[in-house]
């Protein structure tokens, strides 16, 4: 979802089959750099998921913030994580 200078990532899902082969990695890096104009980008992630967390990273978001009992089935908290984009200027 896309607000002025922002992006929140509501959902990224990649069916286990298919996993560890770039997917996600090649979908947020388009989302980047495909995207005019956005300055930062948002998602939450829960903070088990060390798998996403780990790929976030990479791509370079950090955490920002945590928020306590965010998920449920089961409770769990989120890290809120954020990216700042830039871009190059020609």
């Amino acid at each position: 979802m896309q607000v002025f200078e922002t992006i929140d990532i509501i959902n990224i899902e990649v069916l286990p089959e298919y996993r560890r082969k770039g997917i996600a990695t090649s979908f947020l890096n388009s989302l980047v750099a495909e995207n005019e104009g956005v300055q930062e980008i948002f998602l939450e992630v829960r903070k088990s998921n060390e798998p996403a967390i780990k790929l976030y990273k990479k791509i370079g978001f950090e955490i920002i913030s945590e928020r306590n009992n965010y998920y449920k089935n089961p409770t769990e908290d989120a890290l809120i994580m954020s990216l700042f984009v830039s871009k190059n200027s020609n």
